[in-house]
């Protein structure tokens, strides 16, 4: 009996409050969707028809990409490439942020 009237409650709440959260939600999203939380697993976003990407290196990564004129230039050539598994995460990003946008 307890679920049925926790239910219940529920339904009023929604009933009388559902399109002011519903409001507040898309006001916020919309408010904040050129912003970027490094910690917020949300690293492409769509900003008036733009695509906005938020890319985190630490100090390692940066100087494996900044390094990589110096690995081709020294004859490394045949090691994996940095601005190749660079470029695989832009296109990944890319692909999922298309998915989340749907069809035009």
């Amino acid at each position: 009996m307890a679920a049925a009237e926790n239910d219940n409650d529920w339904d009023l709440f929604l009933a009388e409050h559902a399109d002011d959260i519903q409001t507040s939600i898309t006001e916020n999203l919309v408010k904040n969707a050129h912003l970027f939380d490094t910690h917020d697993g949300s690293h492409a976003g769509w900003s008036d028809g733009e695509l906005g990407i938020l890319i985190v290196l630490t100090e390692e990564e940066v100087e494996a990409l900044a390094s990589e004129d110096w690995r081709l230039e020294e004859g490394f050539a045949n090691h994996p490439s940095n601005r190749e598994y660079f470029g695989r995460l832009i296109q990944d990003l890319a692909l999922r942020a298309l998915d989340a946008k749907g069809p035009y």
